[in-house]
């Protein structure tokens, strides 16, 4: 289901470390998408601030997956400030 979501690639398939980690970086920012779009439809106070941490806590993950990938290379290694959501 990930392919429909622009992840391509399988655990099956991957040739080392390196090629985890950028299925890793590929699936973080799947995940930082959907909370994004998460938060403009819930309605809800807790359930909004609950999102915010899980997605702030997901682009961490993010930030260290690309800082192992691209060190030294900041801009490549953060994410980016304009998530866009895929619905």
């Amino acid at each position: 289901h990930l392919a429909r979501r622009g992840v391509a690639g399988r655990l099956g398939g991957l040739t080392g470390g390196r090629d985890a980690l950028f299925l890793l970086l590929a699936m973080e920012k799947v995940v930082v998408g959907a909370y994004f779009v998460a938060l403009i439809k819930l309605n809800d106070e807790k359930l909004i601030t609950l999102a915010a941490q899980i997605m702030a806590s997901d682009a961490q993950h993010e930030a260290l997956v690309g800082d192992a990938l691209y060190r030294g290379d900041v801009q490549k290694a953060v994410p980016s400030g304009l998530v866009q959501g895929v619905q």
